[in-house]
């Protein structure tokens, strides 16, 4: 059997407000290229199919137009979960219209689709329980069982699991505990005859985060969460499993683990803790009985995110000409002994279609006489300085005038205060 998994598409996401529609078409194209060339008999979509709750029309078309081609008329099983981004009624709302064409949209663990009748030459869903698909491949005629945990906040869990918590350790230890229990009862349904998987989305303790999985929850234990969940250990994976399919940290990477244990990693780059990292997606080989072994395609699609030191605005300049240099979102770190003029940023801009930032190395005396001289700018005059500096154009009148309102709310609430 032959398994793509990949997750964390985050479709819809910005880039510092500029949008990557078209990138993450030219992604899922890519992927659906892989498929077809890497013959895979199953499609693991590992959470975070969208960048949130309500995800643009875009957004929605562009990922059900890539579930059509990827099931391939209905040969080659999808199965996707949500991730902590995900609306899960959303996502799974459109589950039983999708399922005929092989494809099975998993927003809670206990979404349950109906299971269909057995056909040689199509996929079906031959039984399905709690957070469980038995799936029968027509392309390598062998049948998978996935044990699917979509991602499951520590408030839900706790709905469905009541223990009394009192303090914040106890929590930690009933929601690992929680998930293990509905990942050992999902495994009833392994079969030594099938081939057994894990697919989850969740932050696994050991695994290495970046910038971009965004944080909903802080406060104490906050070293143990990413995006709001509980770091959880690997061993609340069952043994009967042969490779468990992860989502939700961005960076791939595999987790120490009796079995392989793997984050896909998000295909294309969001944040600058990412740059110039390369992006990949898990590639599966595993026989029933037998250790799943794995290994990573690169993926070619995206503009690949990257800083670049300059060491003066002429040589950033240059850089931001070559046309070789557009295939990159870039931040620039430039050398100067002076602040850039609106005409020096404007240019920049006009030269880069991708140029998101600009930072100033200033020499320490001119750090010093930059500072003196602020001081003597009103409001208004900084705010559209960093515009400028930020941007390379003066903010829109009405933004302005909202920021000045807000810094004025702010010094009567601290004049209150005192």
């Amino acid at each position: 059997m032959k398994i793509l998994h990949t997750a964390d598409l985050h479709l819809g996401k910005l880039l510092e407000g500029r949008s990557r529609l078209a990138e993450q078409e030219a992604l899922l194209e890519e992927l659906c290229q892989i498929a077809e060339e890497e013959k895979a008999d199953l499609v693991l979509l590992a959470g975070d199919i969208y960048d949130g709750y309500n995800p643009s029309a875009q957004a929605e078309k562009l990922f059900f137009a890539f579930l059509r081609q990827l099931s391939a008329g209905g040969q080659r099983a999808v199965a996707a979960i949500a991730g902590n981004h995900d609306q899960p009624q959303r996502l799974a709302a459109v589950s039983p219209l999708l399922s005929e064409q092989s494809i099975y949209l998993l927003g809670s663990p206990f979404d349950v689709p109906p299971p269909q009748p057995k056909s040689e030459d199509k996929v079906c869903l031959l039984a399905s329980s709690r957070n469980v698909l038995r799936l029968y491949l027509p392309l390598c005629r062998e049948e998978a069982v996935i044990a699917a945990l979509p991602y499951i906040s520590e408030g839900r869990l706790n709905e469905l699991f009541t223990s009394g918590i009192a303090d914040e350790s106890g929590a930690r230890r009933d929601y690992q505990e929680n998930l293990a229990q509905l990942l050992s009862a999902a495994a009833i349904s392994f079969d030594p005859t099938a081939v057994n998987i894990v697919m989850a989305h969740l932050f696994l303790r050991g695994g290495l985060e970046s910038d971009s999985e965004r944080r909903l929850a802080a406060g104490a234990g906050e070293a143990e969460q990413a995006g709001g969940s509980y770091g959880v250990s690997a061993g609340i994976f069952p043994a009967g499993a042969q490779y468990v399919a992860l989502g939700h940290l961005h960076r791939p990477q595999s987790v120490p683990a009796a079995m392989p244990c793997v984050y896909a990693g998000s295909p294309l780059a969001y944040s600058f803790s990412e740059a110039n990292q390369s992006k990949s997606v898990a590639l599966v080989e595993v026989s029933p009985g037998s250790q799943a072994v794995y290994r990573r395609r690169p993926l070619q699609a995206g503009y690949t995110l990257t800083r670049y030191p300059a060491a003066s605005y002429d040589e950033a300049l240059a850089w931001c000409a070559e046309p070789a240099n557009h295939n990159y979102w870039v931040r620039l770190e430039i050398e100067a002994a002076a602040p850039l003029s609106g005409e020096e940023l404007a240019r920049l801009k006009e030269a880069h279609p991708r140029l998101l930032g600009i930072s100033l190395n200033l020499p320490q005396m001119k750090k010093k006489e930059l500072a003196e001289s602020l001081s003597q700018l009103s409001a208004a005059e900084k705010f559209s300085l960093f515009a400028r500096q930020s941007y390379g154009q003066d903010p829109p009148e009405g933004l302005t005038a909202m920021f000045l309102a807000l810094l004025e709310d702010k010094e009567e609430d601290e004049y209150e205060a005192r």
